[in-house]
């Protein structure tokens, strides 16, 4: 429910209208207020999934923790609280039914992210182009926005971290932590696609399982060619690696030279090895159209290391990102309420917090998880 005014006060005040400060006011219903900067709320929830909502996982919770960095013992309490399979019934309660897709992604039926926004937001006060300039922490909050001054009891900073800034998460949750003491752990993108230094935009768009090596450690899985560099499920992935530029070894093949010589002696290169064209080309250029029979020892040895073993510079795509690596110091927040341990009354929900997930609808299960438990906690502290 959308309200244009906001009253002199509040039980519980989430400041944020993102995921986690929508399924906030979903469970806290007319207790709470959602005050939102933009015209409207859940920019960045529609647009994940490519616009059809991967909103949380089929993993079960034994292995859901591999899917996170940040520290374990801290996510452990939310995640159990509110398991993927408690967020699909929590959905499907609003008449949401899933969709059970490749790599445990969970979509609703209806490929439609607007219905998730709609679930939350139906379920919520939400006052919307309200900026929160301040808050103070006396007797209760005072929150200074720009639709005036009001008072809580309790609020849930659900701000997001500094991705997708144009959807309305700019960081600026990390001023308002800041102003209560809260020590910020340096922020970088995470969900991101990355830059090369290596061109590859002569295969711009295609889809490929590589390797890529991170000095000792190698990561496997499926990328999207762009023309500024990768994309897709791996290079997500890895992105939170990324903050500043740094080498990285890819693999895009682990061809046997001496075979296919044997075998394909008369074809072009480009013909005997299993790779998309285009992608050939924009690895090893002309010596793709030449003979197999006709190479020498140093175009061998060129073509080798550029399929299997090309090493370049990498670094996050910032403007890309859809998710934050860092954010408020997990030290300082209570694991089984998300209250912070410097100011009670004050709890955090989401990308806010140093969690941040791999690709795949875990980062929307983080912030559905902790929004509960923080919406739990309050409930329960006012007896309600």
């Amino acid at each position: 429910m959308r309200r244009n005014n906001l009253e002199d006060n509040y039980k519980i005040a989430i400041i944020g209208g993102g995921a986690s400060g929508l399924f906030a006011g979903s469970i806290l219903g007319k207790k709470a207020i959602v005050l939102e900067r933009g015209d409207r709320c859940g920019r960045k929830l529609l647009l994940t999934g490519k616009g059809r909502c991967n909103y949380t996982t089929s993993t079960p919770i034994i292995d859901l923790f591999e899917h996170y960095n940040g520290e374990k013992n801290f996510m452990r309490p939310a995640l159990y609280a509110l398991p993927p399979e408690k967020i699909i019934e929590r959905f499907k309660s609003f008449g949401i039914e899933p969709s059970f897709e490749e790599r445990n992604k969970v979509f609703p039926l209806n490929g439609d992210s607007k219905s998730i926004l709609d679930a939350l937001s139906d379920r919520c006060n939400i006052v919307t182009n309200c900026f929160v300039k301040s808050i103070k922490k006396e007797n209760t909050f005072l929150i200074e926005t720009t639709k005036g001054n009001i008072t809580a009891d309790n609020i849930i900073l659900a701000t997001g971290g500094n991705s997708y800034c144009q959807t309305g998460s700019d960081g600026y949750g990390y001023t308002l932590a800041k102003s209560f003491g809260h020590r910020i752990i340096s922020p970088s993108p995470a969900l991101a696609p990355l830059w090369l230094s290596k061109d590859l935009s002569k295969a711009e768009g295609i889809s490929i399982d590589i390797s890529v090596k991170i000095e000792k450690k190698e990561y496997r899985g499926d990328v999207v060619i762009t023309k500024a560099g990768l994309s897709g499920p791996l290079a997500e992935d890895i992105s939170y690696m990324f903050h500043t530029e740094r080498e990285i070894t890819i693999s895009f093949s682990d061809i046997d030279i001496l075979k296919i010589r044997k075998n394909n002696a008369k074809s072009n290169v480009k013909n005997a090895l299993d790779l998309p064209d285009r992608l050939i080309k924009a690895l090893i250029g002309d010596l793709a159209d030449k003979k197999i029979a006709e190479l020498k020892k140093n175009e061998e040895n060129f073509i080798i290391n550029q399929l299997t073993s090309l090493k370049c510079k990498a670094r996050a795509i910032a403007s890309g990102a859809m998710s934050t690596h860092g954010g408020i110091s997990t030290d300082e927040i209570n694991p089984k309420t998300m209250e912070s341990r410097i100011v009670s009354g004050l709890y955090f929900a989401g990308d806010i917090i140093n969690v941040d997930a791999n690709c795949g609808g875990y980062s929307l299960t983080w912030a559905f998880a902790t929004a509960k438990v923080a919406s739990d906690s309050i409930l329960k502290d006012l007896n309600l």
